[in-house]
């Protein structure tokens, strides 16, 4: 396997996932380019206020829990089950709890 062939693998499957949570959610996700620089204060700022202001501007995505609460979950379903409880455990406690409370509502 090639790394192109890894790469173009991992750009389609973002692709996909983009798409289903823009589905989910309601929304076109034109527009939006998150940073690794945004995504690192996002962690080091209350979770739900980063993601309203990262979103400024998509009126019907104001809801910041729901649209978390989203995401999450496509994570959660897609992501090998090892490698989620890894990406819990480097997350800010409060996002920890919030990907738990997901967890929970799928059960």
């Amino acid at each position: 396997m090639t790394k192109a062939f890894v790469l173009d693998t991992s750009l389609q499957r973002t692709h996909e996932w983009l798409h289903k949570i823009a589905d989910d959610l309601g929304f076109a996700n034109d527009g939006w380019h998150p940073s690794a620089e945004r995504l690192r204060a996002a962690h080091e700022q209350d979770f739900c206020q980063a993601i309203s202001r990262e979103l400024r501007g998509h009126d019907e995505l104001q809801d910041a829990e729901r649209v978390a609460r989203v995401v999450l979950n496509l994570i959660d379903q897609r992501i090998d089950r090892g490698q989620v409880e890894h990406v819990i455990g480097a997350l800010p406690q409060e996002v920890r709890c919030l990907w738990r409370d997901v967890q929970q509502e799928a059960v």
